[in-house]
């Protein structure tokens, strides 16, 4: 089981940072569903510096979880431009 600790805008662009526990003693792999958009994820540090990149599939994360860790993820997503936001209905 897994306790979420933060869900932020990151510090130093436009990525989404999850952060979470895991509190009951048990080595697994979580699973993190992202939000539409997301194209690309990387597990960081606790000051946001990449640590390696996780690919995401059909709309989830997967992340190895040792017990009591604490795991930061940075959701990246594709960039829209103006003309493509104003286009869609």
């Amino acid at each position: 089981n897994i306790i979420v600790s933060a869900l932020k805008k990151a510090e130093d662009d436009k990525g989404l940072i999850v952060r979470f526990y895991e509190w009951e003693g048990k080595e697994g792999l979580v699973t993190v569903q992202v939000p539409p958009g997301a194209d690309s994820a990387s597990e960081t540090d606790l000051m946001e510096k990449p640590l390696s990149t996780l690919p995401v599939n059909s709309g989830a994360i997967k992340v190895p979880t040792k017990p009591y860790e604490i795991k930061t993820i940075k959701i990246q997503f594709a960039e829209t431009t103006a003309k493509e936001t104003a286009a869609k209905p």
